[in-house]
């Protein structure tokens, strides 16, 4: 059972819609999607209401983008990456080796193919 701060509560359609409306390359559908969300009754026109800006609406983008989890979610994972890709490495490189003793015969079949190829190429 994972613990409790291994559970994140995230949106990705949301972020992705806010994503898509801060960088200026939604369609109307997905903007009238984002209006109905992020200003509700406001929401049900094509666009939000007139006295709310492009300021407003990147404001809203924003905090949409930060309430879906998708950022710390972002977060965790490169930070644990970043931690721990010298041993993520490693265990990569051990599991291509075990394949490779496996195969057995095809490892020494290998040796002189690799030798070849950087022959040829070098």
């Amino acid at each position: 059972m994972p613990h409790l701060s291994q559970v994140l509560l995230l949106s990705a359609r949301d972020a992705l819609t806010a994503r898509l409306v801060l960088s200026g390359r939604a369609d109307p559908d997905t903007f009238t999607r984002f209006s109905r969300i992020a200003f509700g009754a406001y929401g049900r026109r094509r666009t939000p209401a007139p006295k709310l800006g492009d300021e407003a609406v990147r404001a809203a983008a924003a905090d949409m983008l930060e309430c879906s989890g998708i950022v710390e979610l972002e977060e965790r994972v490169l930070s644990f990456l970043y931690a721990h890709s010298a041993g993520l490495k490693l265990l990569a490189t051990m599991d291509d080796v075990g394949r490779l003793l496996q195969v057995g015969g095809s490892v020494q079949c290998m040796v002189p193919r690799c030798r070849a190829c950087v022959d040829v190429h070098y």
